[in-house]
């Protein structure tokens, strides 16, 4: 056995017992590349003694803003990271100001032991002051956490800064205590943007585009699929213009959902991408219509599946291969089930039109490749990924090396949108001759030209659809062409889409975006169920809210009835000479019209307690909507004193000093939870 073989044969046993993704590996070395030369920077003296009182600070935003992420991942999370430490560096600092505000003038000249002998009550108040800002710290830590799990970024280096600071000796400055934990935070934040840069970059553009040509794949497969197996009835005959045999109905099937949940990825990482910070010649918004479009195509692609199923058990019972059972194990519904049908009829319609449909099906198969080729070639995916067909005998489908630097040169795609164009008009002119041509009956209602117009209709909005997706690719191959004319300094161009607009900016600010974690993305896509749901249970919505819909239906009710109630009816022109009844009309009692006859003080006094209650109304709903925050708010600043409660007792402040106190509160809150099962499981 060769030394190559043998080698092969390790790596399947590895991969065997220890499964992982290529891109996986990539991403779990660089974190650890990331995190060791950290350590090691934490162990010379020299490079130590820079990085202040709390070297290791340094290891742990490794881990925090780790480079095991795309780019734009790390980005966002080094710009969560810098909020977090700025905003709790200057609230742990005025906290110390007021602690050290109660030691008097010898704060900075005696040392928190002689502090605690000399000045007792002094730093005693002082301990207490830091208590009450731990405990605010804590609680706002728990509130951010419970609204929304993208905060964490933010709340969990804030919480580390203020938590250690309180512990370090109260005689520190300010800006002895700033240059502590800034400087390893800066710089382990420089140093995971560094690796994740010069190790394996991995940019959103890549990641949409390799998920766009996968989905794109599937698509072309399916119409390739689906029509050859309608018209190719007979794959033994003399005349059958594909040069592969039908795929199995089965398999047919299966690949509705499967282009379902490959559109729905699409969809999911184009929104996780406009989100992200990306480095490419085109941005990702170009594939927006072309996403679109593939969401279209998808229906019409499961409509051709569906007569392909129909066609199967129509061509079952004519040919007595298919038995009643077998009719009820395909899960058709009864309104769809063919009965009437002449299998004989459809057959010789099926056989005059295939040249017809053969046409215009390798045009647009031939368009769809292309499509792919140069959507690789703008969002730099390796051409390789693109699949071509061989199902045509004469089908042009040329191949490019990985590199594809030539291929916008050698593919002309106006020249292939106006073949499909002409395939189009010339399939429709033919349709109608042959149709002309019929010697049998096929304007009459029938359940085999149901079946037949169904799947021309669909296989033209299939054809219309592509056609669609090949103006927006060349739309996009311009763009890439004029941004490659500029160079490869000035022509890639770093695309941040969240400040286009201040929905997109907040959207991006408060994490309201879909549940996609970094391991669902990890191709740029994940694995959705057949639905295109993210998961197979319904989360049940909270009591609030749901309170909060039903009370909608009766609130709009009562708003009904009050418009109602105030609207005044027109009043009816008064006959001449009665004019001098007009005053005494209107004080009447019986009055139409809105009089001021009340005085201004119970006006006001009727706006105020109105203002009151709606103040109280507000509060009170606002309470029951944050009820879980506030929950989880307390649960967070229960535990986590209960755990610190030492370092703000003077007796007990060294001994927790000595015993490293500060890192039972740091292990207590990581393992903290919104829910009791995530608790336990953490």
């Amino acid at each position: 056995m060769s030394l190559k073989s043998k080698l092969t044969k390790i790596q399947k046993l590895w991969l065997y017992y220890f499964p992982c993704d290529r891109i996986l590996a990539k991403r779990i070395c660089k974190s650890t590349v990331n995190t060791t030369v950290a350590f090691i920077f934490c162990l010379i003296p020299k490079i130590t003694a820079h990085l202040g009182a709390a070297p290791a600070m340094l290891p742990m935003i490794s881990v925090i803003v780790h480079p095991g992420r795309r780019v734009g991942g790390t980005i966002h999370g080094a710009i969560y990271c810098i909020t977090g430490l700025i905003f709790g560096l200057a609230y742990a600092i005025f906290g110390r100001f007021l602690a050290q505000r109660c030691l008097g003038s010898s704060w900075h000249e005696l040392t928190e032991a002689q502090q605690h002998v000399l000045h007792y009550k002094r730093y005693e108040a002082g301990l207490a002051i830091l208590a009450v800002f731990e405990v605010i710290m804590l609680f706002f830590h728990g509130w951010m956490r419970s609204v929304s799990h993208y905060y964490f970024g933010i709340v969990f280096p804030l919480f580390v800064v203020v938590h250690f600071a309180f512990m370090d000796p109260l005689n520190e400055t300010a800006g002895t205590i700033a240059k502590a934990y800034s400087t390893p935070f800066y710089l382990g934040i420089a140093m995971s943007i560094f690796w994740n840069l010069v190790l394996f970059p991995e940019w959103g553009t890549t990641y949409l585009g390799n998920t766009t040509i996968d989905a794109m794949n599937e698509l072309h497969k399916s119409i390739d699929y689906s029509i050859n197996f309608f018209i190719a009835v007979d794959p033994h005959n003399s005349s059958q213009l594909y040069s592969r045999d039908p795929v199995s109905l089965g398999k047919l099937l299966k690949m509705k959902s499967l282009i379902s949940s490959k559109v729905n990825n699409c969809r999911v990482v184009l929104h996780e991408c406009i989100y992200e910070f990306t480095y490419a010649y085109v941005s990702p918004t170009k594939l927006k219509p072309i996403i679109s479009t593939l969401e279209n195509l998808t229906v019409f692609i499961n409509g051709l599946v569906n007569t392909c199923q129909l066609e199967f058990i129509l061509l079952a019972r004519h040919s007595n291969k298919l038995r009643p059972d077998d009719v009820a194990a395909l899960t058709l519904p009864k309104n769809k089930e063919i009965s009437f049908a002449n299998a004989e009829k459809l057959l010789k319609v099926i056989d005059k039109l295939h040249p017809v449909i053969y046409s215009l099906h390798r045009t647009m198969s031939e368009c769809m490749y292309i499509a792919k080729l140069v959507l690789a070639h703008a969002f730099d995916v390796k051409v390789s990924r693109v699949h071509s067909c061989s199902m045509f005998k004469d089908g042009n489908f040329p191949t490019f090396s990985n590199n594809a630097n030539n291929l916008p040169n050698d593919v002309d795609i106006q020249n292939k949108i106006n073949d499909l164009k002409q395939a189009l008009e010339e399939c429709k002119a033919k349709f109608k001759s042959e149709m002309l041509s019929f010697d049998i009956d096929i304007m009459s209602p029938s359940d085999e030209m149901f079946l037949l117009s169904s799947f021309l209709l669909n296989f033209r909005q299939t054809a219309d659809s592509t056609l669609v997706i090949m103006e927006s690719v060349k739309d996009i191959l311009v763009k890439r062409q004029i941004q490659e004319k500029k160079g490869w300094l000035r022509g890639k161009r770093l695309w941040f889409l969240v400040l286009t607009n201040y929905e997109t900016f907040s959207i991006w600010l408060k994490g309201d975006r879909n549940s996609v974690t970094e391991n669902d993305t990890l191709k740029g896509t994940f694995n959705g169920n057949t639905n295109g749901f993210a998961h197979d249970t319904v989360i049940r919505r909270p009591d609030y809210e749901e309170n909060e819909l039903l009370s909608q239906k009766v609130s709009s009710n009562k708003n009904i009835v009050k418009d109602d109630a105030s609207l005044d009816l027109p009043m009816t022109s008064e006959p001449k000479g009665n004019s001098s009844s007009t005053s005494d009309t209107s004080s009447s009692p019986l009055t139409l019209t809105k009089t001021t006859t009340f005085g201004t003080n119970r006006t006001s006094r009727r706006q105020g307690r109105f203002s009151f209650m709606s103040m109280l109304i507000s509060i009170d709903k606002f309470c029951e909507v944050s009820h879980p925050h506030f929950r989880f708010g307390f649960q967070v600043a229960i535990a986590l004193m209960l755990a610190s409660f030492p370092m703000f007792i003077p007796k007990t402040r060294q001994w927790y000093i000595d015993y490293r106190g500060t890192w039972i509160g740091f292990v207590c809150i990581l393992c903290l939870e919104p829910s009791v099962g995530g608790t336990f499981w953490v």
